[in-house]
């Protein structure tokens, strides 16, 4: 079993070399609806690749349509572009909040979005 941690500007890390020792990978933030980046997410991408700490990225998703979708997978991935090397899984969509009746088509623009940027997809949504 692999351990795991979600990290974002929410979690004020601050002891990279002691969370090394805790996890086998992390997954970063690196934003959040349509034009807006996690404060921390250069912080963390930086810090997992000086020590080595496998990692992914995802994208909070407060997207209503497939033309807002399109524009939160376009800031991800123009932020993400000088790390693309170094990102050892899919990029995700985090639509936890989503109705989900909307999620399904939205869902599918952001994986057809990311595919044609030459990124894997992978879709985080919770069905009440």
């Amino acid at each position: 079993m692999f351990k795991g941690i979600d990290i974002s500007s929410h979690n004020n890390i601050t002891n990279y070399e002691e969370l090394k020792g805790q996890i086998d990978f992390a997954i970063i933030r690196v934003s959040y609806g349509l034009h807006n980046i996690d404060k921390m997410a250069k912080r963390n991408i930086e810090e997992c690749i000086r020590l080595g700490i496998n990692f992914g990225v995802y994208f909070y998703s407060y997207a209503l349509n497939t033309t807002q979708v399109k524009t939160e997978v376009q800031t991800m991935l123009e932020f993400i572009k000088p790390y693309k090397e170094k990102i050892l899984y899919p990029v995700i969509i985090d639509m936890e909040d989503a109705d989900h009746n909307q999620a399904i088509p939205t869902s599918a623009s952001f994986c057809d979005a990311a595919m044609c940027q030459g990124a894997d997809g992978v879709v985080y949504h919770a069905c009440d």
